[in-house]
């Protein structure tokens, strides 16, 4: 069976990414002077520095694990079959135009043999003056405006995490690492704080967003939430924030629930985590913490 090859170029190409030389699909799999960023099972992350005089640089994720598109899936669903990069660059396009801040593709490709992916990538423009939130979480300076400005980005997450539920979008994996936030919000109220979403490749959009699915994105939060400095109550700050004010003891219990199968399904790749929450007051005192104000 043929391999058949697509490759799309934004209205940003020419500006941001021609100068390199990305011409042929080929071009775009391993450019000339990419920084790796990261590496997960079926993917690898680049970042192409700016050139001199641009504002921003680019990143470009390259899918390269056969059949990583999961056709049958997507056709259970009543898709037809497609890349992992095209997946991606529709739920980039419906952030942007539901108002939510997102990277800006530039150019995808992808070669598929039949119904299955043989290999795809995504580039997009580099979110210039934003970082991670767990990066920014990272910094224990024992400052009272930093405290202060950390439950800000928090609570600022929250309610984009909510919002993007409200719309019908469900981010399959919302780490705080896929949240990015301004390295400097100078004297922007709390309320005005801008969130971009990011590494939305397995996202699904619909009318709504099931409880169930939404008691998993917070447990995926609860779990990135212990590679930071965070105390509980600042976990409960978020929850509260995301429920919009009020703490629902059942979706609480919910959340758990998930958090405990996901520990339980894979004990060798969470077992930091397993360390991390026995050292915490949970599950008792995080409940406490809940019902308190």
């Amino acid at each position: 069976m043929a391999i058949r090859e697509f490759l799309r170029l934004g209205e940003a190409f020419s500006d941001l990414a021609a100068w390199r030389g990305l011409q042929k699909y080929e071009d775009f799999l391993a450019p000339t002077g990419a920084v790796k960023v990261a590496e997960v099972r079926d993917r690898v992350v680049l970042y192409l520095p700016a050139r001199e005089g641009s504002e921003g640089g680019l990143y470009l994720k390259v899918f390269r694990k056969r059949g990583a598109n999961r056709p049958w899936l997507q056709l259970l669903r009543g898709e037809q079959p497609h890349s992992l990069a095209e997946h991606e660059t529709r739920r980039l396009e419906w952030l942007e135009a539901a108002g939510f801040l997102c990277p800006r593709v530039v150019a995808w490709g992808a070669r598929m043999k039949g119904w299955s992916e043989v290999d795809s990538f995504l580039l997009t423009s580099e979110l210039v003056g934003m970082q991670a939130l767990d990066e920014w979480l990272l910094d224990e300076t024992p400052d009272h405006s930093k405290r202060v400005l950390k439950r800000s980005l928090l609570l600022a997450a929250a309610r984009t995490l909510a919002n993007l539920h409200r719309s019908g979008f469900d981010h399959t994996h919302p780490y705080l690492r896929h949240f990015f936030v301004p390295r400097n919000t100078g004297d922007l109220p709390p309320e005005a704080i801008p969130v971009a979403v990011i590494d939305v490749h397995t996202a699904r959009i619909g009318r709504a967003v099931s409880r169930g699915n939404r008691e998993r994105a917070l447990a995926e939060i609860f779990l990135s939430s212990l590679k930071v400095p965070l105390s509980q109550s600042d976990r409960v700050a978020f929850l509260r924030e995301y429920l919009d004010g009020e703490i629902d003891q059942a979706f609480l219990g919910g959340l758990l629930r998930r958090f405990r199968q996901k520990l339980r399904r894979h004990p060798n790749r969470y077992r930091w985590a397993k360390e991390r929450v026995s050292a915490l007051p949970f599950p008792s005192a995080f409940r406490k913490l809940a019902e308190d104000r």
